[in-house]
């Protein structure tokens, strides 16, 4: 079992195991035991992966319900939930989520689905930490301006409403 702190200092226990899989695929319509699988070709599909990484919103849905009991118990609701989940709180919520649910698989699954976790984790580092030095934030600004100057003129030009 993992666990994570929210942003309003409750701590939550992520425990996978079958009766949370068959509520995660009941209220959000996701099915945990398809979190990584091993595609056409032999290469690893990581649609799942993506698709709850790249939506906070459905993560917290699938957090929300690994940890209803814990909610119920607490009296607290799926948006008193997620009102303590944002910012950096929700890496690492993904990061405790992930790895409970590659712990529920027996190890002949578990190992090679975590390694190929793991190079997933060491690609999205190396890029991110590639990506400032990619970004050329004063084009970027003169683009924002210029796209702004171009918003305003049009509107300037625009004819007057009859009123």
């Amino acid at each position: 079992m993992k666990s994570f702190t929210d942003n309003l200092g409750r701590v939550w226990v992520v425990t996978v195991n079958v009766g949370t899989i068959k509520l995660v695929r009941a209220l959000c319509g996701v099915d945990l035991t398809e979190i990584v699988r091993i595609g056409a070709n032999d290469k690893p599909d990581f649609d799942l992966v993506s698709k709850i990484s790249e939506d906070p919103v459905l993560l917290v849905d699938i957090l929300y319900a690994i940890c209803k009991t814990q909610c119920d118990t607490l009296k607290i609701t799926a948006d008193d939930f997620a009102a303590g989940l944002g910012g950096d709180v929700i890496a690492t919520a993904t990061d405790v989520f992930l790895d409970e649910v590659l712990d529920f698989f027996p190890k002949a699954r578990r190992e090679p689905m975590k390694a190929i976790l793991q190079a997933g984790r060491r690609a999205q580092e190396k890029l991110l930490a590639t990506m400032p030095e990619t970004i050329d934030v004063e084009a970027m600004a003169d683009e924002i301006v210029k796209q702004a100057q171009a918003q305003t003129k049009l509107s300037m030009s625009a004819p007057e409403s009859a009123v």
